[in-house]
């Protein structure tokens, strides 16, 4: 069947302006942003998409991060009306782009973020909430039920992590390195919902002429490409199917200019189907085309720890006893049983949230359990969670790792029998059991913890 497609077409050229002498910093304006988003609103708009919609910015409108959601809003809402039988959001985004050397974590920066400090420093957690990070709009995509494309063209900015240590020990580091490991397969989007980048991660992208008008404004080079991809197509008159974007996106021949496109997306039957037609009969019309500038007149700074807030977080070992089993070909588990009873480094995050990491049988094994947004943990059922600590604010999440398997997105409950907190806020017992699902499968993982 082919797919009803609706279009999110982001440019993020201008950035807000650091207040004098407050230590912020900005980043620089990308001229060629809101031109590669509109050169491809129109086109997809002509193309047949069923609904486009276009978000740019301008010096005193800048694109801030509840931009992008209100756009994701109009689209689901859009989907809802329509009632089309095979829906798929492709979202792209021109902006600057950073991340970090551990988990290669990928953030799409809005205009109005501004930073203290060095940029490689930024805590990494209010870094995802000030930004548009590349896990956030995957699940937010996810939750949509909705087929997605996400085309992030952006830079990959970040510097690789050096684990070597005079203190750590060889296998500390060598542990590390797993965890590290992990988290960047995490944020390879192995999935059929292909994830594009424009470059590697730990690498910079720049703008490139445009393919007809070399002294025009450039563009980004995914623009670029998919430009070439859409008028070709276009010229023809023919039809493109989602394998034949991702394919041409990621093409070593398809333009000298460009580099291809990133993605670790595995395919499906559903590539095969029509994306794009412009096969047009008489009386065609196109489809709806509408245009937004971002809402913010200035910045905001990011990541500013208000230290009266902050609570020690350093890890303290517990005994407990944990009990996880998973289901014939459940991933994590790999359909085993896991029985412990010994010590666990205990992680907590105020009262909202707690992790217990532990070895069993020469593997690392972690379970984090969090409440929504500024609430404490207490008894009772947290459902749904989904995958911490991406939640959404108004969602408990929650997850459970082992033997270097991890999920990208992940939904289940949990429920705490017991739980108690010293006057002091420290951590003292936990009752809990907990029921996850990885990557969409049906195939539970489930468990119990005792921690005293």
């Amino acid at each position: 069947m082919a797919f009803d497609l609706y279009v999110i077409a982001v440019g993020s050229s201008y950035f807000a302006v650091p207040p004098a002498n407050d230590g912020s910093h900005g980043m620089t304006t990308i001229s060629g942003a809101n031109r590669s988003a509109r050169e491809l609103a129109s086109r997809f708009a002509a193309g047949g998409a069923r609904f486009t919609l276009l978000l740019t910015s301008d010096p005193r409108g800048l694109i801030a991060p509840g931009d992008v959601d209100a756009a994701l809003a109009t689209v689901e809402a859009r989907i809802a009306k329509d009632k089309p039988g095979n829906p798929l959001i492709l979202l792209y985004i021109a902006s600057h782009g950073v991340s970090e050397g551990v988990g290669w974590n990928h953030f799409s920066v809005p205009g109005t973020f501004l930073y203290p400090g060095k940029l490689s420093e930024l805590d990494i957690g209010s870094l995802s909430a000030a930004t548009l990070y590349a896990g956030n709009l995957a699940d937010r995509l996810d939750h949509s039920g909705a087929r997605y494309v996400l085309i992030l063209d952006s830079c990959y900015e970040g510097q690789a992590a050096d684990f070597d240590s005079p203190i750590l020990s060889g296998p500390a580091i060598e542990s590390l390195k797993s965890v590290a490991d992990v988290i960047r397969v995490v944020n390879e989007f192995r999935q059929a919902n292909p994830v594009l980048y424009s470059t590697p991660p730990g690498t910079l992208a720049k703008t490139v002429d445009d393919p007809y008008q070399p002294n025009a404004t450039p563009v980004a080079p995914l623009a670029r490409r998919l430009m070439l991809i859409l008028d070709r197509q276009a010229a023809a008159k023919s039809t493109l199917t989602l394998g034949d974007l991702v394919g041409d996106l990621t093409s070593p021949t398809l333009d000298s200019a460009t580099k291809p496109a990133v993605t670790n997306a595995v395919r499906d039957k559903a590539w095969s189907s029509q994306l794009l037609s412009f096969a047009f009969s008489a009386g065609h019309t196109e489809g709806q085309l509408e245009k937004r500038t971002g809402s913010a007149k200035a910045g905001t700074v990011c990541c500013i720890r208000d230290a009266s807030a902050e609570v020690a977080d350093t890890p303290v070992t517990m005994r407990g006893i944990v009990d996880i089993a998973g289901a014939a070909g459940e991933f994590i588990t790999d359909g085993r049983s896991l029985h412990f009873n010994g010590n666990l480094a205990v992680t907590r995050e105020k009262r909202q949230a707690l992790t217990f990491s532990f070895e069993a049988d020469g593997e690392s094994w972690e379970i984090s359990l969090s409440a929504r947004e500024k609430e404490d943990l207490s008894a009772g059922e947290y459902s749904p969670a989904t995958r911490y600590p991406f939640a959404a604010e108004n969602e408990a999440s929650m997850s459970i790792t082992g033997a270097g398997r991890a999920c990208n997105e992940s939904t289940g409950r949990f429920t705490i029998r017991q739980i108690k907190f010293g006057a002091s806020g420290d951590f003292l017992s936990i009752d809990a059991i907990f029921r996850q699902f990885c990557d969409g499968s049906k195939l539970p993982l489930e468990g119990a913890l005792v921690v005293k």
